[in-house]
């Protein structure tokens, strides 16, 4: 019994030596056939000046959504369709808490209908070649507009799939690393009505951990939002806005299973500081066959 232990230990030694030397591709993978089920929580806090009077917004939303792969056409592409299944979310603001519940949007104030509405029931197309390589985002005409929100407008279809998207590529380099590698992050984001976000984030292959029965490759990042100050945008941020996030990406199922991300906006608007924390917890529930 205690060689064949012995054994096992050198075995998976000799294993995990070789695999922090292997140049993996971390790239997440759509199977055909399969519909993944993700859930996401968002906690945000919110420091503002109401009447010379610091009050504190908390916001929290519970969001679920779907993707469901299949083939496109007779091609060797691949559709993952993209639905925000529910949305649960509420908001707790000078003693008085209100919430919203997809399930039954009728019970919540006009306000939050209307904002959480905007994403509740969306649904939006995503095609990758057959190496789960991006290639162009689809959406049906009828969502491609952009939602009345207030006296503005929220996101179109195209762009809310372009946030989505990106929001599942940050952590993964675009190139295979080792474990120690390091790489570099750059891109935008259009968030109306808030404008365009500029991120730059520095990621690292930090090490490969078992975690619910499967090798997990942990990542971690760092980086910086800049909201230009410009008559396009509704707001800027001051110096300081960043984010840190923990990536676990599955190296057998070749997903990621798990991210937890920290960030801090300090918001400009009007010259005044506002300072936001945002914490979100993703994590993929399930992986089913298409009955």
């Amino acid at each position: 019994m205690n060689f064949h232990f012995a054994t096992f230990i050198l075995l998976l030694l000799f294993h995990t030596s070789l695999s922090a030397s292997e140049k993996l591709q971390l790239r997440q993978v759509w199977e055909v056939g399969k519909i993944y089920t993700q859930e996401t929580k968002t906690d945000m806090r919110l420091e503002t000046q109401l009447l010379s009077n610091p009050q504190i917004q908390k916001t929290n939303i519970t969001q679920t959504q779907t993707i469901t792969v299949s083939k496109d056409g007779e091609t060797d592409h691949k559709v993952a369709e993209v639905k925000i299944a529910s949305i649960i979310g509420s908001t707790d603001f000078m003693g008085q808490t209100m919430t919203y519940n997809s399930s039954d949007p009728a019970k919540s104030p006009p306000f939050l209908q209307q904002a959480f509405g905007a994403l509740a029931g969306k649904s939006f197309l995503l095609i990758y070649d057959a190496d789960n390589v991006f290639i162009e985002q689809r959406a049906p005409e009828y969502l491609a507009a952009a939602t009345p929100l207030g006296a503005t407008k929220s996101m179109s279809n195209p762009q809310f799939s372009d946030v989505f998207r990106k929001s599942q590529e940050i952590a993964l380099p675009k190139d295979p690393v080792s474990v120690g590698d390091t790489w570099h992050y750059q891109d935008k984001i259009e968030m109306p009505p808030i404008g365009t976000i500029l991120i730059e984030a520095t990621g690292k292959f930090d090490s490969i951990i078992p975690q619910d029965g499967h090798q997990q490759a942990r990542l971690l990042i760092e980086g910086t939002f800049v909201l230009p100050s410009d008559e396009a945008n509704l707001m800027s941020f001051a110096p300081g806005s960043k984010f840190v996030s923990e990536v676990l990406y599955d190296l057998d199922r070749k997903v990621v299973t798990h991210s937890n991300m920290d960030s801090t906006f300090n918001v400009l608007v009007d010259g005044k500081e506002t300072p936001i924390t945002q914490g979100i917890k993703a994590r993929l529930i399930s992986i089913e066959s298409i009955k």
